[in-house]
């Protein structure tokens, strides 16, 4: 476990493993973060990656802007640079505000795993029409990964409204799961995220 005091005051725990091109996982959900230790131990193989819930990025998850400004100083603080950006469930709206609004070369790619609501920009505004508005800003290359049947996120009001949001957006769907991060989808979304990264 690492813990980085930001310029901000806000101490930020997260976790490290591997050497290589790094992968920057920001997980939402309290399943995910128990998963997490095996993910990143199975995308280790080349890759350095770097785990954050993104619960500790802010007190308040919907503070996307604040909890964008603390991943994207951890990111430079630990020195990495052209990152493979990886959300989660509510994890997915910092990480795609942190693409859009990233320095130049610091993250080249955007992956998405059970993405929320995404709402058309032009609606009343709120957290989902923001997520909307930054997907459509988003210029490197996205992938978005979700369940057949997620009960909570239905695919077609989520991942596909995701993939059409970003104009640099391909979509992958399991088939059969309720959780795309779940332990009989979980080789399958490591090897789809390599395969991303290493694009």
């Amino acid at each position: 476990m690492i813990e980085t005091t930001l310029d901000d005051g806000w101490t930020l725990p997260s976790f490290a493993v591997g050497e290589g091109p790094p992968i920057v996982l920001v997980l939402g959900s309290v399943e995910a973060v128990h998963s997490a230790a095996a993910v990143a131990a199975d995308a280790a193989a080349g890759h350095r990656v770097v785990v954050v819930d993104v619960a500790d990025l802010a007190s308040d998850p919907a503070e996307t802007t604040i909890a964008t400004g603390r991943l994207l100083a951890l990111l430079a603080s630990l020195g990495i640079r052209d990152a493979t950006l990886v959300g989660h469930t509510v994890g997915c709206a910092v990480a795609a505000h942190a693409a859009r609004t990233a320095p130049a070369g610091a993250i080249s790619r955007l992956a998405l795993i059970s993405s929320p609501v995404v709402l058309p920009a032009s609606s009343v505004p709120s957290l989902a029409a923001d997520y909307a508005t930054d997907l459509g800003h988003v210029t490197v290359p996205t992938l978005v990964l979700h369940s057949e049947t997620d009960p909570v996120s239905p695919v077609n009001d989520t991942a596909l409204g995701a993939a059409i949001a970003s104009p640099n957006a391909q979509l992958r769907v399991y088939p059969g799961v309720r959780e795309a991060l779940s332990a009989e989808q979980r080789d399958a979304v490591i090897r789809d995220l390599l395969a991303f990264a290493d694009d």
